[in-house]
């Protein structure tokens, strides 16, 4: 529809937007941001048929797509990282701070958007 194309039309452009205003581009974030968006774009039709189908809530939802959600992310972290030098991550207590902050955002959106979705 309309709505979707001119929303997702503006996705587009604010990815562009900061891409642009960044002091280094780097053409991979470009690229996930752009799979990123075009995804979620397919990812939120799809996630509304599974929750009307099988009649279920936006928790439930989340529950089932976790592990591929964990799985596409193990297999993209080799573009952004050297998985070897993961292990020797040094793991300080604002690390660990961060990194469940960020994951608390991340499901507190997931779960607003499935909210939404149902």
């Amino acid at each position: 529809s309309n709505a979707t194309v001119s929303s997702l039309f503006m996705l587009v452009v604010g990815i562009g937007m900061v891409t642009v205003t960044e002091i280094a581009f780097v053409a991979v974030g470009l690229v996930f941001g752009l799979l990123s968006a075009v995804l979620v774009a397919v990812q939120q039709p799809y996630a509304k048929v599974q929750m009307t189908t099988f009649n279920l809530n936006a928790a439930h939802v989340m529950y089932l797509q976790c592990p591929l959600a964990s799985a596409l992310l193990c297999l993209a972290i080799p573009t952004t990282e050297d998985p070897r030098t993961l292990p020797s991550f040094p793991f300080s207590s604002q690390a660990l701070a961060l990194i469940v902050g960020s994951s608390l955002s991340y499901i507190t959106l997931g779960l607003s958007q499935m909210a939404i979705i149902g």
